[in-house]
Formats: structure tokens, C-alpha cells, sequence
């Protein structure tokens, strides 16, 4: 009879370091921090309703499949043709759901709080993409998935969600439940470049 691993149920991401040295010296290929403080809104509506946002939200919300918005620390990611995902402080939570309500009261619409159900990380490190590129098909070279562009896709075995809202770092998107595979993956790829993992989510930029 086969005998049980003892550790078969411990978290894979305590299986490695928070921290890998560049094994050439110099910083860490990858950096990984968790982003917390944010309230996560999936969206459900047409572009004809969305255009009723602009204002609440503070810009357009994209209309272009795969598309970012960008104002301030806020982030609106184009998910599907009537599906957008929105990232605000969680601070203007309460005051933003109700202007919301109000804004399309008379209106088609679904607004879901899924902050719980979704981890957010930020990805930055000169080997960022060399990274991804070892579990992820997307091409993710800046002359095409330049600032402003999201995609979804897979992360090895996991579903992501990929948003550039920065020309040094790219936010990732992956169900809570998924949080610890996608961590440690990251980090495994990551070891012949060095990484770094801040273990403390601090607020996004």
C-alpha cells in the first residue's frame, strides 16, 4: 500500500522562497505583489448604456474588445461584447454602487461584486514576460500588447485575466481559488531569473 505524503495538503507557494536572487546578480527578473483595497465590479451591459458612465466613472468605459480604461487608480477591463469588469478603491464602494443603481435604475443591467472571488497581482521585473510566456499563449510584446490593452487567457492550467496599465508592470486577474497554484507557478518559472514576492498586499498605486 502506498504511503501518504504528509505535506500533500500544505499550500504549494510555501513550497519556494518569498525571494530568489538573480542568479546573475542584479534585481530579481520577476517582482509579484498582491494589490488589496480594491472593490472588483463585474458589469453587465450594452455600449449604449455604458456611455451613461462616463461621468460616475470618470472616463469611458471601453467599447473595443480587449481594451483598458485607465483614470486614477480606477481600471475598466473589456471582457466580453455586454461584460466589463471594473477595479475601484474600495473606499468609494457604497457611494459608487448607489450612484450606479441610480444612474441606470431605469435600465438593462447586472452589477456583481466578485472582489472575494478574484486575486490581483501586480507583475513587474525585467523578465516579466519571459515568464508568462512559459505557461501563457498570448503574445505579450509591447508593439501589441501595448498600454491600454487587456486579454483573457491561460496561465498554464489557470484562467487569467492580463490588463497593461503600466509600461513597467502588467496586473494579473485569477480566481481566489487559483491564487496559490498561480503564485507558485510564477515563482517556479521564475527561478532562473530571481524573483521577489511581496508575501503584505498593499494598496495599488
Amino acid at each position: 500500500m502506498a504511503s501518504t505524503n504528509p505535506h500533500a495538503q500544505m499550500p504549494q507557494i510555501t513550497a519556494l522562497p518569498d525571494i530568489m536572487p538573480n542568479p546573475e546578480g542584479g534585481a530579481p527578473g520577476l517582482t509579484l505583489a498582491a494589490i488589496s483595497g480594491k472593490t472588483l465590479i463585474n458589469l453587465r451591459a450594452s455600449d449604449k448604456i455604458k456611455a451613461s458612465l462616463d461621468t460616475l466613472f470618470g472616463t469611458a468605459l471601453p467599447t473595443q474588445p480587449n481594451r483598458l480604461s485607465i483614470i486614477g487608480a480606477s481600471r475598466a477591463m473589456w471582457l466580453g461584447p455586454d461584460e466589463t469588469l471594473l477595479m475601484i478603491d474600495e473606499a468609494r464602494q457604497a457611494e459608487f454602487m448607489l450612484k450606479l443603481g441610480a444612474t441606470l435604475k431605469d435600465t438593462h443591467y447586472a452589477a456583481t461584486i466578485i472582489t472575494d472571488a478574484i486575486r490581483i497581482l501586480r507583475l513587474g521585473g525585467a523578465r516579466r514576460l519571459d515568464v508568462l510566456a512559459k505557461g501563457c499563449g498570448l503574445d505579450l510584446h509591447p508593439a501589441i500588447f501595448a498600454k491600454g490593452h487587456c486579454a483573457q487567457s491561460l496561465l498554464s492550467h489557470a484562467s487569467v485575466t492580463l490588463a497593461r496599465d503600466a509600461e513597467d508592470s502588467l496586473l494579473l486577474f485569477c480566481r481566489t481559488s487559483f491564487s496559490d497554484y498561480v503564485t507558485s507557478w510564477l515563482k517556479d518559472a521564475a527561478i532562473e531569473y530571481g524573483y521577489r514576492l511581496d508575501t503584505s498586499p498593499a494598496p495599488h498605486r
